[in-house]
């Protein structure tokens, strides 16, 4: 009896043996399970997250100061899925030593066209002295974690860049997939448009604006041939018959706005926009700037050419545009001694001599 016993509780331990050693099984399994499908879900979430990023444009407005990029900046601004930036530089500006930008603006502007905005970004924005609000340069938004968000979700990110001045090394800073529409004025444009800016810079000794101004054209001439010479160079690896058309689309099609560029530098991405031909058809250029880009042109930033590129305005920092005025503006408004500085300065003549011919 006492042998029986013992057989059942023996069969008994056995068969519990069995059922854990099932359960340790079925247990095991069921991660490998669970983990393959969150790898799947992974993959395809990154796989998402790819070609939500190669959908994303990133395009930079890159000129000098009173080149007309307020105005061109609005052509951006007023469509829905554009996250703008103006002046998105500037705070660094504040918080950096004198001169420095040049050294540091060109990696941070590829940083925050891109969305990541470093820890001295963000404290120097934040700065109680920042002369400018945040609104002012994300308009629109008060708030960073908001800009943050927007800026990623937002499929075109546009940044208007006055505050540092080679484009070439721009270039070398910026990622290959960032845009850039190269923005060049009439240097006489340029220093009337200063000169009605501020009083200070109005009375300033005719010496001293030839300084500024010689230093305005000079890297503007630069960037002009640097420009050019990339687009030649284009030019040059395509067909005889590709070559041929482009030639003959430069005699029947003049440069105003991106014809010019109807050769896109692929490479490069760089498109120019010259002021003074943009101004006569406004419309017209806009759409010609969005096509080039890849773009579909809103009915939003129509709507604002149509109001604001036919009227005047008496605003130093203002976009609305009497068109026709304000290609020939500096014609009745520079002094004479001023005409004449700023015409007999080299870099500023030979300027003016490559965007008339362009």
């Amino acid at each position: 009896m006492m042998l029986k016993y013992r057989m059942m509780l023996l069969l008994m331990a056995i068969c519990m043996m069995i059922l854990v050693m099932k359960n340790v099984f079925l247990t095991n399994d069921i991660p490998t399970k669970v983990s393959n499908k969150t790898s799947k879900i992974k993959k395809k979430n990154e796989f998402e997250v790819m070609n939500n990023v190669e959908k994303h444009r990133h395009i930079i407005i890159f000129t000098n100061r009173r080149s007309g990029s307020s105005f061109i900046g609005k052509l951006f601004s007023e469509h829905p899925d554009v996250f703008y930036m103006f002046e998105p530089l500037k705070p660094l500006e504040f918080m950096s030593e004198k001169n420095i930008m040049e050294d540091i603006g060109y990696n941070y502007t590829n940083d925050i066209i891109k969305c990541k905005f470093s820890s001295l970004y963000n404290h120097s924005i934040h700065h109680p002295k920042q002369p400018w609000k945040m609104s002012k340069i994300f308009p629109g938004y008060n708030n960073m974690n908001d800009i943050l968000n927007t800026c990623k979700e937002k499929p075109i990110v546009v940044g208007k860049i006055i505050r540092i001045h080679d484009l070439e090394k721009l270039i070398k800073a910026v990622a290959n997939d960032v845009q850039i529409l190269l923005l060049l004025r009439d240097p006489r444009g340029i220093l009337n448009s200063r000169i009605h800016e501020k009083e200070k810079y109005k009375n300033m000794a005719l010496h001293k604006k030839k300084l500024d101004m010689k230093k305005v054209c000079a890297m503007d001439l630069k960037n002009l041939k640097f420009f050019l010479r990339i687009n030649d160079a284009q030019e040059k690896s395509l067909s005889d018959e590709s070559r041929q058309k482009i030639a003959d689309d430069k005699r029947n099609l003049p440069l105003h706005g991106l014809k010019r560029s109807t050769v896109r530098v692929q490479q490069h991405n760089i498109r120019l926009i010259l002021y003074d031909k943009f101004v006569l058809d406004p419309i017209k250029q806009t759409s010609e700037i969005y096509q080039s880009l890849g773009l579909q042109m809103h009915e939003n930033v129509s709507q604002w050419l149509m109001k604001n590129s036919n009227q005047k305005s008496n605003l130093t920092y203002g976009t609305s545009r009497k068109s026709e005025d304000m290609a020939r503006k500096w014609k009745t408004e520079l002094s004479t001694s001023d005409l004449k500085m700023v015409e007999n300065i080299e870099e500023c003549l030979e300027l003016i001599q490559v965007l008339t011919r362009h």
